[in-house]
């Protein structure tokens, strides 16, 4: 993983994800001011593993798109240190947070979708 590339995507998704959250419900402007910075910081993330900035679009997502991000493969690692990696305890427990997020995440988003366009 590249580190500068890391820090940047730590500088802008930070703030995008606590402004994403805290504002949801408050004020829906500022919420989309966090998609933003969550969208540019998850684009940093994506580049620094070495893949395209346009994974970033899944900071739409929330959370989710995060979650969605970290288990991409670091193709700036050699071979060796790629399968030290996948057994770590850290990516099993990740995996699994994964599926609970898919779980609990799609519909969740579905529901305040479907809370904002039906009144």
């Amino acid at each position: 993983m590249i580190k500068e590339l890391n820090n940047k995507s730590l500088a802008f998704g930070v703030p995008g994800i606590l402004i994403q959250s805290i504002f949801l419900f408050i004020n829906p402007l500022i919420a989309l001011l966090g998609t933003v910075l969550l969208i540019i910081g998850l684009a940093y993330y994506a580049k620094a593993k070495g893949h395209s900035g346009y994974f970033g679009l899944f900071g739409i997502l929330g959370i989710i798109g995060l979650l969605v991000l970290i288990p991409l493969k670091d193709r700036h690692l050699n071979p060796e240190e790629v399968d030290r990696k996948i057994t770590k305890p850290k990516n099993i427990i990740l995996g699994i947070l994964l599926g609970l997020g898919l779980i609990i995440g799609v519909p969740l988003v579905l529901a305040i979708i479907f809370y904002f366009f039906v009144k």
